[in-house]
């Protein structure tokens, strides 16, 4: 059929067109009840979704698709119509009323003695509720999740299996950021029917060991700068030195001045600095009054070169950015090879533990962005939102992934678990995982079950799957009541690899893993209303859930101590600051483990690496600061200074004053010679060369 004269077809005339193709059945010789049996029993048809879907086919095309001249199989990509015979399957499963009893987990189990780490399944009181039952399959797990009519489960992770392209004619593809999850075999997994019980002993548990390691061996002569730029590298810097010199000369910034390496290096000194001596206008700092006026910011530049260096910074190339307009259009593509470089640079630099938590970092911003997110019960209600993979015991960031909002005006379905599954791409074997209800799901834990991954997570009653008993439907009054728990009670459903626990504490409380034995608890100490504490027993996997989930919480103490970054009119900024606030983070986090003496504090560290930074750079003619040592008296140079650039420290002529280096009390030693930049009296041999080395 020639479609070189057709032209697509607008809503309104879809409607139209779809009202008259039903309303002419009789004419093309439908048969009324096949026709709505067709229509309603077989097919899931949502006419939103698809008068979007045909958005730019013509008439002639909704001619062969309806009235069936088209290929089945193509039309079912392309329209999403659910199969009549994995339809009927759904809606024949058949619900029975079946005895089973309650282990002696459901009963008071504070009555349970303090040593027991292990709960049994007996037989207890026995009840009735309802079960949905699905008939035996001696199927393997990928084609019982695949079905019989799709791919099989592995090929569809690994990429092999060759997948239709429902891109329609003339319509161009947007780029999507690279993801593993399959969104069939998640649906897939979804309304598969799992047989719940109370046998849990056939189940291999895994253990986990495995601490997070640093890769590269540091010294405790190593300083806050030499781990910086570990994780901050210095291409990145020179990525963004050859950036913003482009982009000024775009767009002809006046008494613009190309900055070097050095300047960018000072710039993101004084942005660490600000940040543990905040006040409320940056002007403040270039006060007049000293009272206001800190002096080593602003000895290193004037305010008009930080505010022309803020105004003109910038990450990617203005030349080659893609417009908005445009399909190739990347939300991200202002901070993009940041995102890259470091997403790789974190990963790559530790060995990752066995212990990781994934959460939501929320990342305050007020101004004008389609990115913006509003969360009225979070503690940060407005800003932009990114997925975050961390250390369960550290904090230290391994991945992270940003939020963008919606895609082509539409909400993502199974956003939680695309999230996880793209976050655990590169995770070995035997990791555990934990996550929130917000990500937590049957088919989610079962597909990275898979991958040797283990996971744990608190989840919604309301999620597919869960068993009857666990949720409370489907059961009548009398059931329920004899269902309910009391404070220290407990109840599990096993359907192998994944368990699910009901405990109640103040409340219910609903945890799924595949990592845990649900049958294990442990004592407890809670805390009551009049001060004192109570023993009680947690199932295992509550407690381990409780253990590992806060590593992304960790990460935002550090960041709520010093907060770093300052108001831009440009919205992308907020977004850079985080990734500079966080490979400050990790860079801390890695220094901590590494110097099991001679720690710093997390402001000493930015106050140190803030220093190294700036390393004595100024674009003014003036005199280096001079310090005070924490005993008091004697003059004292920074570590980071006294060591760094060692090439511009050179002697010179002043009057005779005591070396700092070999002079004591007992033996008295002067010397004419001074430091030019730590002006610091020293002997021209060899004291002159141990004070700058050593």
């Amino acid at each position: 059929m020639s479609r070189k004269n057709s032209k697509p077809l607008k809503d309104s005339e879809i409607e139209s067109q779809l009202a008259a193709l039903f309303s002419s059945e009789e004419e093309e010789g439908f048969d009324d009840d096949v026709f709505d049996s067709c229509a309603t029993d077989f097919y899931s048809v949502d006419y939103d979704r698809r008068l979007d879907e045909i958005q730019n086919r013509t008439t002639e095309d909704l001619h062969s698709i309806l009235l069936g001249e088209s290929d089945f199989s193509s039309i079912q990509d392309e329209t999403h119509i659910t199969s009549p015979v994995s339809h009927e399957q759904q809606v024949q499963e058949s619900i029975t009323i079946q005895e089973f009893t309650v282990p002696e987990t459901m009963v008071n189990i504070g009555s349970i003695p303090q040593d027991v780490t292990m709960v049994e399944s007996q037989a207890g009181t026995p009840l009735r509720a309802l079960e949905r039952q699905a008939g035996p399959s001696s199927l393997p797990l990928d084609e019982r999740q695949a079905g019989p009519s799709s791919l099989p489960l592995n090929e569809v992770q690994a990429g092999t299996a060759s997948i239709p392209n429902n891109s329609l004619p003339g319509e161009q593809n947007h780029p999507e950021p690279k993801s593993v999850f399959c969104r069939d075999t998640f649906s897939q997994l979804q309304n598969k029917a799992r047989n719940w019980s109370f046998t849990a002993e056939n189940i291999n548990w895994p253990s986990f060991h495995r601490e997070m390691q640093v890769k590269k061996l540091y010294t405790n002569r190593s300083q806050p700068l030499d781990y910086f730029i570990d994780y901050f590298p210095e291409d990145l810097i020179d990525v963004i030195v050859e950036n913003t010199n482009i982009y000024a000369h775009h767009k002809n910034a006046k008494s613009w001045k190309n900055v070097t390496k050095e300047e960018i290096k000072a710039y993101f000194g004084m942005i660490i600095l600000m940040s543990i001596n905040p006040l409320s206008d940056i002007t403040t700092y270039w006060s007049t009054d000293e009272f206001y006026r800190n002096p080593v910011i602003s000895k290193t530049m004037p305010i008009k070169r930080f505010k022309k260096i803020t105004q003109n910074f910038h990450i990617s190339n203005i030349i080659t950015e893609a417009s908005q307009n445009t399909p190739n259009y990347d939300k991200l593509s202002k901070i993009r090879p940041a995102i890259e470089v470091l997403n790789k640079t974190f990963e790559e630099n530790v060995r990752v533990s066995e212990f990781n938590s994934i959460d939501e970092c929320m990342i305050r911003f007020k101004g004008r962005s389609h990115m913006k997110q509003y969360m009225p019960k979070k503690p940060i209600k407005r800003g932009y939102k990114c997925w975050v993979r961390a250390d369960s015991r550290t904090g230290y960031m391994y991945e992270f992934q940003f939020y963008t909002g919606r895609i082509d005006n539409g909400t993502e379905e199974n956003l939680g678990a695309r999230v996880v599954m793209d976050l655990c791409e590169s995770l070995p074997g035997n990791t555990l995982v934990a996550f929130d209800n917000f990500f937590t799901s049957l088919p989610l834990m079962e597909i990275l079950h898979e991958k040797d991954i283990y996971s744990v997570g608190t989840i919604r009653i309301n999620r597919k799957g869960l068993p009857d008993l666990i949720t409370g439907r489907n059961l009548n009054r009398e059931e329920k009541k004899e269902t309910s728990l009391k404070p220290g009670e407990f109840i599990y459903q096993c359907a192998a690899p994944i368990s699910v626990v009901k405990w109640r504490d103040t409340k219910d409380v609903f945890v799924a893993s595949s990592a845990f034995d649900p049958r294990a608890v442990e004592l407890i100490w809670r805390k009551q209303k009049d001060g004192s504490k109570k023993p009680m027993f947690c199932p295992l996997s509550i407690t381990k859930y409780t253990q590992f989930m806060g590593g992304v919480d960790h990460f935002d103490h550090y960041r709520a101590s010093y907060p770093l970054g300052r108001k831009s009119r440009k919205n992308w900024h907020r977004l850079f600051w985080f990734l500079l606030e966080a490979a400050v983070i990790n860079a801390y986090i890695v220094y901590m483990m590494s110097h099991s003496t001679r720690r710093n504090t997390h402001k000493d560290f930015r106050l140190r690496l803030g220093r190294g930074l700036i390393n004595n750079f100024s674009s003014r003619k003036c005199q280096a600061p001079v310090f005070k040592t924490k005993k008091g008296g004697a003059n004292s140079v920074p570590e980071e200074v006294r060591t760094s650039d060692v090439g511009s420290h050179m002697p010179e002529l002043a009057k005779f004053r005591r070396c700092r280096m070999c002079s004591t009390r007992a033996k008295e030693q002067r010397t004419k010679y001074i430091c030019k930049v730590c002006k610091v009296p020293l002997c021209a041999a060899p004291c002159f060369y141990n004070f700058h080395t050593q």
